[in-house]
């Protein structure tokens, strides 16, 4: 659906943004799709995801910053590690967890599409201020901690609410 289709539906703005954020989810998960060659879309989100710890970070970790389940991020990462991109190591300090440890191919990888991916983010953000970018982070950050404090409440209670 275009964004002036949605305008049109007089919608307010908080369901205006409700809709645009899901929308652009699935846009950028198309269009993600078909700029890398090797990986998904999603299988290279958990790899940045894993790539801002200082040290190889645990399953659980990952999965936290990117918002996903373990399972699902697990997953990923299994696809992954038989690609070649990194190594699942269980913690020798705690047998429990699973650290990420990136292997050559990955940092080949980051090489690679280092200048693409900086042309993909300019021409994301073209036209918008940062002013306008430091807003919009705000107001997705806050729409993150409300998310968090649902899905918090959920578990404790096993609602819907």
């Amino acid at each position: 659906m275009k964004n002036e289709k949605l305008e049109m539906l007089k919608v307010t703005d908080r369901h205006f943004l409700f809709a645009m954020i899901t929308a652009l989810a699935n846009r950028m998960q198309s269009v993600g799709d078909t700029f890398f060659d090797e990986m998904t879309w999603k299988q290279w989100f958990v790899l940045l995801g894993a790539s801002v710890f200082e040290s190889p970070p645990a399953i659980t970790q990952v999965a936290a910053l990117i918002g996903t389940s373990h399972q699902n991020a697990k997953q990923l990462l299994l696809r992954l590690q038989k690609a070649g991109f990194v190594s699942l190591e269980k913690d020798p300090m705690d047998q429990r967890r699973t650290l990420v440890h990136f292997a050559e191919k990955f940092f080949e990888f980051e090489r690679t599409y280092r200048e693409d991916s900086q042309e993909f983010i300019h021409a994301i953000y073209e036209g918008i201020s940062e002013e306008e970018v430091r807003t919009a982070r705000r107001v997705l950050t806050a729409i993150d901690d409300n998310l968090m404090k649902l899905s918090a409440y959920q578990a404790r209670t096993g609602g819907k609410k």
